[in-house]
């Protein structure tokens, strides 16, 4: 029996990796390497011409992104040309190459932003370009005749993760004491690689979900006092936080560099994905502790 053969764009990053890797148990997985100068997401612009590349292809990953940085007119730009028009040139040649399904990875934060934001958002504001952008992009992509499936991804962590996970990881291990000993609230879904992959296998199997976005996430929602007590098990860490006054906190996440960094821990930010899991009767497999536990010895392993 033929398999699926899947492309996965992005290949070379956090999740694109983890991905090509633990999909390919299972289906045909292509990957554009960096000689292809597909690889990279910043080498996939609005004019490229994929020619031939897509014939062959059943199912199509979009990992492939310009992720979170500091806003700028630059980065707004950048954001616009790869998250926004790069991915819409991408589908729809996708789909005048007969590609069968185009999953399109977006963010939570897209949700954050309904129609009438879309054309008044300018960098001047204090949301995300990221997140502006992804939202952009499934409304364009909704409209391209093609399956198209959009997965809502949280904070994603799993071995080499990168970011404000990676950072928290590196704290812990060097011994300093964090301030979160008093945030049971607010908490944050966050999505494990293993969680992820397993849905992304289902999504790719499943012929019912079309033009269809889907929340994604461990479906345990993790205060930041317990993803910092969690990681100091795995770290065999004693002492990680320390009881700082609320207010303090919010205080200090006024502080140019320092707040941006203070106010991830700080916001709330919880996803449902009950619908994805009946939708696709489906359940996380993998609970937060045991990813954890991989994504620290990963870490380790890293900086033997």
């Amino acid at each position: 029996m033929k398999r699926t053969k899947v492309l996965i764009t992005g290949s070379g990053g956090f999740i694109g990796s983890f991905l090509s890797n633990s999909l390919s148990t299972d289906f045909d997985v292509v990957t554009w390497d960096r000689n292809s100068n597909f690889d990279s997401c910043e080498n996939m612009t609005p004019e490229t011409d994929f020619g031939d590349r897509l014939k062959t292809i059943d199912v199509i990953v979009h990992c492939a992104a310009v992720c979170h940085r500091a806003p700028s007119q630059h980065v707004s730009t950048l954001h616009y040309s790869v998250n926004y028009q790069s991915t819409l040139n991408f589908a729809r040649q996708a789909q005048e190459s007969g590609v069968r399904k185009f999953i399109f990875l977006s963010s939570v934060n897209a949700a954050r932003f309904d129609n009438s934001d879309l054309d008044s958002f300018s960098v001047d504001d204090n949301r995300e370009t990221y997140a502006f952008f992804k939202k952009k992009a499934e409304i364009s992509l909704q409209q391209v005749n093609m399956d198209t499936v959009i997965l809502r991804l949280p904070t994603v962590y799993g071995p080499y993760v990168k970011a404000n996970f990676r950072n928290l990881i590196s704290l812990i291990d060097k011994g300093c004491p964090l301030p979160f000993g008093n945030l049971e609230r607010p908490k944050k879904s966050y999505l494990s690689l293993y969680n992820l992959s397993e849905l992304v296998s289902k999504v790719i199997l499943c012929n019912k979900a079309s033009q269809a976005i889907f929340n994604v996430t461990d479906n345990y929602d993790i205060s930041t006092k317990m993803l910092v007590n969690t990681l100091c098990k795995h770290l065999n860490k004693k002492g990680g936080n320390f009881n700082a006054p609320y207010r303090l906190l919010v205080f200090l996440s006024f502080i140019p560099i320092l707040g941006v960094k203070l106010k991830y821990f700080l916001n709330s930010s919880v996803s449902d994905c009950t619908e994805t899991m009946e939708f696709f009767n489906w359940a996380p497999d993998t609970t937060f502790d045991r990813a954890v536990e991989m994504t620290v010895k990963a870490y380790r392993d890293e900086n033997k």
